[in-house]
């Protein structure tokens, strides 16, 4: 499994498993890369974040979240989004900082959690 572009602004990450899955597709044929083909299943999601990560590329190149947009979760009146990469249900929110645990709450921050454990289709 490949996954690349949960957080909209790596770019590298995406243009990394998109050079891999061409590679693996350019030298399907040679004997080492055509026996893992036959052997594995590659399952290859790029980019998880689709809607970040064009955000990305037309309006502001840091912007890390999902682009979610929910009535009455935003951040000073515009979409907040959601951290993908924090919003899975495997020890959602959980953390001993009290800081942190205020930051991953916070719609404003780069790694809210979102309002509940997998709110956001990428996850």
């Amino acid at each position: 499994f490949l996954e690349a572009g949960i957080h909209a602004r790596e770019w590298i990450s995406t243009s990394v498993v998109l050079y891999i899955a061409g590679a693996l597709l350019r030298e399907a044929s040679a004997g080492d890369v055509r026996r893992l083909l036959q052997k594995f299943v590659f399952a290859i999601l790029v980019p998880v974040n689709p809607d970040g990560y064009v955000y990305t590329w037309e309006v502001d190149r840091l912007w890390r979240k999902t682009r979610s947009n929910r009535p009455g979760l935003s951040c000073r009146g515009a979409t907040s989004g959601v951290d993908a990469n924090r919003n899975w249900g495997v020890t959602w929110g959980k953390t001993q900082d009290a800081v942190y645990r205020r930051e991953l709450h916070d719609p404003c921050t780069e790694v809210y959690i979102g309002p509940s454990a997998f709110s956001e289709p990428e996850t």
